[in-house]
C-alpha cells in the first residue's frame, strides 16, 4: 500500500523519524516539504499520506501550514501527522493541522507526538548526553507502535497538557516570525563557508561578500545556527557558547537536500 510522508526538518529530528518510519512502511517515498514551495498544487496520489514535521511554539511552523493550505488530498484515504517535540508536555499542531485539513473537506484521521532532544536555545540548553539518550531510546520504542497504528488505520489523535495555550502563543509568534532574522549575528570566527546559507530552507540567507545576510522572511528554524560549522552564528545574547544540535543519523548534506527533491 503506497505512503507518501512529506516532512520538514531543521535539526534533523523530523527527518531522522521520517526516515524511520520509511523503514517499517511499504512503498514509502519520503518527499521534504521545502522542495514543494513554490508548487501551486500538490496532489500525491498515495493512499496513505503523512506529514513529520517540528513543533514550533504550540503550533505548526509557517513553511508546513503554508504546504497544508495547497495540498490536494482527494486521492488519498488515510491522512497521519507525527509531530516532533521538545517537551512532553507541549502540543497544539495536531489539532491545529486537523481544522487546517478540516476547513478543506479532508480529515485527519491520526496524530502522534514523539519528544526528541529540545533544541532552541536560544532561551533553553539542550538536554544533556544522558537525558538525550533516553529520548532517543524512547523514541525507537514509539515508532512501531505508530507504525502499527498507521499499518491498521486507527483513527487516533493524542493530546497534550499544552495544546490548550496554542492559539495564543502561536500567533504571537507566527506575527513577528519572519522578522526574528534581525537578532542574529555572525561574528569573526565566520569563514563564509556558506553552510548557513545552504541548510536554510526558505532560502532566506545569501552569503555576501564576506558574511551571511539575511533577507527577513524567516522561519525561526535555527538551523543556520546550529550547521554552522565554527558556530560564528548567534542569535541574540542566548546562545553564545551554547553547543549545537543535529540528530545523530541525520547528515548536514541531508538538511541542504531538503530543497530539491531526488
Amino acid at each position: 500500500m503506497p505512503t507518501t510522508i512529506y516532512y520538514f526538518s531543521a535539526t534533523g529530528n523530523s527527518l531522522a523519524v521520517a526516515k524511520k518510519l520509511r523503514q517499517h512502511l511499504d512503498e514509502c517515498e519520503l518527499v521534504p516539504i521545502a522542495s514543494l514551495i513554490n508548487e501551486r498544487n500538490i496532489k500525491p496520489n498515495s493512499d496513505m499520506v503523512g506529514f513529520v514535521f517540528p513543533l514550533y511554539y504550540l503550533g505548526i511552523p509557517l513553511l508546513v501550514k503554508n504546504f497544508l493550505e495547497k495540498i490536494i488530498l482527494d486521492e488519498s484515504h488515510y491522512v497521519f501527522a507525527v509531530v516532533t517535540r521538545g517537551n512532553p508536555l507541549a502540543g497544539g499542531a495536531i489539532p491545529q493541522l486537523a481544522k487546517i485539513l478540516k476547513g478543506r473537506k479532508y480529515r485527519l484521521d491520526a496524530g502522534f507526538y514523539i519528544t526528541l532532544p529540545d533544541n532552541y536555545i536560544p532561551i533553553l540548553n539542550l538536554p544533556s548526553a544522558v537525558e538525550q539518550e533516553k529520548q532517543f531510546q524512547a523514541c525507537e520504542a514509539k515508532i512501531p507502535q505508530i507504525v502499527k497504528s498507521i499499518k491498521a488505520k486507527v483513527h487516533l489523535r493524542e493530546g497534550a497538557l499544552w495544546s490548550f495555550f496554542r492559539p495564543v502563543m502561536h500567533h504571537h509568534w507566527a506575527a513577528k516570525v519572519k522578522m526574528n532574522d534581525c537578532r542574529f549575528l555572525v561574528e569573526e570566527s565566520c569563514i563564509s563557508c556558506g553552510v548557513c546559507e545552504q541548510v536554510c530552507p526558505v532560502n532566506n540567507i545569501k552569503m555576501g561578500q564576506t558574511r551571511p545576510e539575511w533577507l527577513h522572511h524567516c522561519e525561526e528554524c535555527l538551523a543556520c545556527l546550529h550547521h554552522c560549522p565554527k558556530q560564528a552564528i548567534q542569535c541574540g545574547k542566548g546562545t553564545k557558547r551554547k553547543p549545537r544540535y543535529r540528530h545523530p543519523d541525520v547528515l548536514v548534506a541531508e538538511i541542504v537536500g531538503q530543497k530539491t527533491r531526488n
